[in-house]
């Protein structure tokens, strides 16, 4: 696997997309908005971490933790979960509203 072509694909995909500001840290990205299917989210998360949403970014440095605060096109969400993809080219934060 090509690694860099890949990120450059991801990058491509992602600004050809919707792209949505997400601040981590006060830095900010640019990810994609997305959602897990109800019962993906419902088996990972069950419905205690009220599961709202997911982003779809270039892997920041450092990734944030879950329970870190995370803001999405100025909305507050809190980190639920986190899956990097293969060869860290992109990774998947699901959220929750920070309620």
């Amino acid at each position: 696997m090509n690694v860099r072509r890949q990120q450059r694909l991801f990058e491509a995909v992602t600004r050809g997309g919707f792209p949505i500001p997400v601040v981590i840290d006060g830095k900010t990205y640019e990810g994609t908005r997305t959602h897990l299917k109800g019962e993906d989210a419902a088996t990972l998360y069950g419905f205690e971490d009220r599961y709202s949403c997911s982003v779809l970014l270039a892997p920041p440095d450092p990734l944030p933790g879950k329970g870190s605060r995370v803001e999405l096109a100025g909305k507050a969400f809190v980190v639920i979960g986190i899956q990097l993809f293969a060869g860290d080219i992109s990774c998947r934060l699901d959220l929750r509203e920070n309620f």
